[in-house]
């Protein structure tokens, strides 16, 4: 293998890197920083460059080089941190991968009964795909399968056993998998009550997982499933489970990629510092072997000129030799001067690049700051705010009301039979359907309005300083929009309503929590009595 060439420039260095992250990847290693520092250390060309740098003389004043060390102390500082944070995102994303994986296998277990023999096979895939942690697509398509046969044949129907027979004669219905749909009776004993007890245990672990952030909408899953009271209200659960847990999963994705670039940015313009500073390291020392050589001329000079006035024969020669001298070291002094105050120059436009450079490296990691939180409080589909800037607002206006006693109202605002719209239709005319309620609502809204998608199809909406009454006209405004808006999907309409749940904030409200189970006991309602309508505390009452 030929000698690798000394690295000179930047170019050198990014070429040797590139090499180095090409042999982690041929060699089948994770890209971490450990792996990364082991493969540098090895290559002879950036150990050399290192000794380099660390040979180089002092390169500025005592207080100047510690104030740098201290802004690089500190970005290492900053990095270390971030690593952690996304270490311990790596970390949560796992647990609740595994919390789903849990999940998904007691539901399979569940389904696992007489009735669905027909189905074994499917459930044993779904099983074996959960159990080896396989790709989202491959479960994806297990689901699907099962999915495609649901439409066919109620689970438990397509094979009854003989035995079931006689049951069925006196009046026991047939217990249904977990994943059936239409409606059925509910399951016969205590199969019910037992799987509901399950399911709120399974949540209990899925909000440990997720955190404080997510309280709220688990607790709410957990309202919906206690007051369930057959098995295809709990069904409809399902969609807002895998919501949440999807919004923690997008949320968990997205800020470990934006920390991931933006250390990536941090770094490079640290590197580049690091290069200003052994340039500036070089300079000063090539200004101190210059001073040395040019004091030894001058001594000689001086030397030279000292002998000459000793041993001159007459004044004449004496005052020649003298004239000549002088003009040496006068030309030699201003040659000096001017080379110094080059010099001086230099250093100090080199001095101006390292601070302008990171001013301007401050500047992006604000600007960086501000995108990363705007990206954070906003939904991806919608644009729209998220249910985690929701949680956080409601929570604000809360101790508002609590300190100022101003009021406001709360809209919760689902989007009726939008699964039909999905199966008919497809997801991505759901997706125009969502984003085209989020921007219609969006216009009519004032300006302090918190509008945010809370999860699936169900929306949400803060009125600050906004009674009962007023909050009633903005939902019955919404619910007029909607229902008037004409809907198309590649030439054909799609028919949406909207129902609503409207509450404003009582005094015995003491946490967000109680808001926001109050407007969706509204919604619920609403959904109950018929659909695109608005329930307010007034129908409650």
């Amino acid at each position: 293998m030929p000698e690798k060439k000394p690295i000179m420039d930047i170019t050198g260095l990014s070429e040797a890197l590139a090499e180095t992250l090409k042999q982690i990847s041929a060699g089948g290693k994770a890209l971490t920083l450990a792996n990364l520092a082991r493969t540098l250390s090895k290559r002879k060309d950036i150990t050399a460059l290192l000794e380099r740098a660390n040979s180089q003389a002092e390169t500025i004043s005592e207080n100047e080089l510690a104030s740098l060390k201290l802004l690089l102390e500190n970005g290492e500082e900053k990095r270390r941190d971030l690593i952690h944070q996304m270490t311990s995102m790596e970390m949560d994303f796992n647990r609740e991968r595994d919390a789903f994986k849990r999940l998904g296998l007691t539901l399979v277990n569940l389904a696992r009964i007489p009735e669905n023999e027909s189905f074994n096979d499917g459930l044993e895939e779904c099983a074996s795909v959960l159990q080896d942690s396989a790709a989202p697509d491959r479960l994806e398509e297990c689901m699907k399968k099962l999915r495609d046969r649901m439409f066919k044949e109620d689970l438990g129907g397509a094979r009854k056993r003989p035995e079931r027979a006689e049951e069925e004669s006196r009046g026991v219905g047939r217990v249904k998998s977990f994943f059936a749909r239409g409606e059925k009776p509910s399951p016969p004993g205590d199969v019910f009550p037992r799987l509901r007890e399950e399911l709120a245990v399974a949540l209990d672990d899925l909000q440990r997982i997720l955190g404080e952030d997510f309280r709220a909408s688990v607790h709410l899953a957990k309202e919906h499933v206690s007051r369930s009271r057959d098995l295809d209200a709990l069904i409809a659960q399902k969609t807002f489970i895998l919501s949440v847990v999807e919004g923690y999963v997008h949320r968990a994705v997205g800020e470990k990629d934006q920390v991931t670039a933006f250390l990536k940015e941090v770094s490079e313009r640290l590197l580049e510092m690091e290069k200003e500073l052994a340039a500036n390291a070089t300079c000063t020392a090539e200004v101190h072997l210059d001073g040395s050589s040019f004091n030894e001329s001058l001594e000689s000079e001086i030397k030279i000129f000292r002998e000459s006035v000793l041993t001159s024969p007459d004044f004449e020669s004496l005052r020649t030799f003298v004239v000549s001298q002088l003009a040496k070291m006068t030309s030699a002094l201003q040659k000096r001067r001017r080379e110094e105050a080059v010099r001086i120059e230099q250093a100090q436009q080199e001095s101006e690049n390292v601070k302008k450079n990171f001013r301007t490296l401050i500047g992006r990691v604000i600007d960086k700051n501000k995108t990363l939180q705007e990206e954070i409080q906003r939904d991806p589909l919608t644009e729209i705010f998220n249910r985690r800037t929701y949680e956080s607002s409601i929570a604000a206006e809360l101790e508002r009301y609590k300190r100022y006693k101003k009021p406001f109202s709360l809209i919760f605002l689902d989007i009726d039979h939008f699964k039909k719209v999905n199966d008919r239709y497809g997801h991505d005319a759901g997706d125009r359907v969502l984003r085209a309620i989020a921007r219609k609502v969006r216009d009519i809204l004032r300006k302090p309005d918190v509008f945010a998608r809370y999860g699936g199809e169900e929306f949400v909406v803060i009125l600050p300083e906004t009674p009962l009454d007023n909050g009633i006209d903005v939902a019955e405004k919404i619910r007029g929009l909607v229902a008037e808006t004409v809907f198309e999907y590649e030439g054909e309409r799609v028919p949406v309503t909207v129902s609503m749940g409207v509450t404003e904030v009582e005094p015995g409200d003491l946490e967000p929590a109680h808001v926001t189970q109050r407007a969706d006991r509204h919604l619920y309602r609403a959904k109950a009595e018929g659909r695109n309508r608005v329930i307010s505390d007034y129908d409650g009452k």
